[in-house]
């Protein structure tokens, strides 16, 4: 009987035993396949948007526009309107101020050419403006001696907005071409520009 109870027992231990082991194997195999299928956070951890945000853009700022050609300033941030500060290079050859810009990634109209925009370029011998452009401030192509052509393709310039002193400083000979349809308006007052030999063609 004795004989009996040990063998019993040991075949009970070893079928614990057995257990424990499947147990064992069972969970080292679990683990396995969880790390398997965990995603690989160390691989994105620690990494950051590399994304540059756009700079602040407000009204009244003088910024240099997304082509890197020109500095514009902010007339505003609603109606997305700027005027023509200058060239990004003082030694252009031919300047074209552009219907719009880009600015920040954002889309602005060019309305206005600022005073002073192109003085003193010696090597600029051509200018046109875009047809946006409503304003062109004093002595805007002051000192240019080469300059001897202006191209103006705007519509929407007026005596008023055109400044008396515009061409002032311009070469003797220069010559500004005009839409067909505004002559007679414009020749009248960009002979009050500043040039009293300045001749306008269309």
């Amino acid at each position: 009987d004795e004989q009996k109870k040990l063998v019993n027992n040991l075949s009970i231990l070893e079928k614990a035993e057995q257990t424990v082991k499947d147990l064992k194997a069972a969970q080292s195999s679990g683990t396995k396949g969880n790390t398997d299928t965990k995603p690989d956070v160390a691989s994105t951890a620690g990494k950051t948007n590399t994304t540059k945000a756009n700079p602040v853009v407000k009204e009244g700022m003088t910024v240099k526009t997304d082509s890197g050609k020109e500095y514009v300033k902010i007339l505003s941030t609603t109606k997305k309107r700027v005027a023509y500060v200058k060239p990004a290079k003082k030694t252009y050859k031919n300047v074209a101020v552009s219907a719009t810009v880009n600015v920040s990634g954002e889309k602005y109209k060019v309305v206005a050419v600022s005073a002073g925009a192109f003085k003193k370029m010696p090597k600029l011998q051509k200018v046109t403006l875009g047809n946006n452009v409503e304003e062109i401030g004093a002595k805007a192509f002051c000192k240019c001696k080469k300059l001897k052509k202006v191209v103006i393709t705007s519509k929407k310039l007026t005596g008023r907005k055109v400044s008396t002193k515009a061409f002032s400083g311009t070469n003797k000979k220069i010559t500004v071409k005009v839409p067909k349809k505004k002559y007679k308006v414009y020749k009248k007052f960009l002979a009050k520009s500043g040039n009293k030999t300045i001749r306008i063609k269309k």
